[in-house]
């Protein structure tokens, strides 16, 4: 009982740190596009995942006002995700053959509405590019805390698939909690599809 009440006091305090601009972006009005943008280093492995997981759920739910995106703190340009993270997520029934990496820029942080990074230590690095980049950054590991603590969502890259598998559960967890807080228009799921090509 200990642990689970010092886990409790544990994701309250972590959640005040890291999940504020989420608290302040769902008094925005939901009839009004909104644009999520996942962060993690390469833009290979995590972030390539939880855009395309995200954007199967969204549609899954008929949301058609987000439009998701995701970029890498070093992702080198139109490089394809990594031959796990393709081999792992074809399994979860995600195709990201298509994926192509592209690497943070200012113009791509002024675009996101709310920006979702892995690591504490991304939050830290948003700051080279502005500090008001980091009032609407939230950490995804934050929403589901794992026992013990631990907020990162680990790279997985150059390990086995295994570790995907643990990653990426963590990263759909996660991404459960984010589309219930998210303001959304529900809507039939082909509107969502018309709506991000028009982006």
């Amino acid at each position: 009982m200990e642990e689970t009440l010092a886990a409790m006091a544990t994701r309250l305090r972590l959640s005040s740190l890291y999940l504020k601009p989420l608290q302040r972006l769902r008094r925005t009005p939901p009839s009004r596009r909104l644009n999520l943008l996942f962060v993690c280093k390469g833009n290979i492995c995590r972030s390539a995942y939880a855009e395309h997981r995200s954007r199967k759920l969204l549609a899954e739910r008929g949301i058609e006002n987000i439009v998701v995106a995701s970029c890498g703190l070093e992702a080198i340009p139109d490089a394809p995700a990594y031959p796990s993270t393709r081999r792992v997520a074809r399994q979860r029934g995600l195709d990201l053959d298509a994926h192509k990496t592209q690497p943070v820029d200012t113009p791509l942080l002024n675009w996101a509405d709310l920006i979702v990074v892995m690591e504490p230590a991304q939050l830290r690095r948003l700051r080279q590019y502005a500090p008001i980049f980091t009032y609407k950054t939230i950490l995804l590991g934050a929403l589901v805390l794992d026992p013990g603590g631990n907020l990162i969502i680990g790279d997985p890259w150059g390990k086995p698939d295994e570790e995907f598998e643990k990653c990426f559960d963590q990263i759909d967890r996660a991404l459960l909690v984010l589309a219930d807080q998210l303001p959304f228009i529900p809507g039939p799921p082909h509107r969502q599809r018309q709506h991000a090509g028009s982006a």
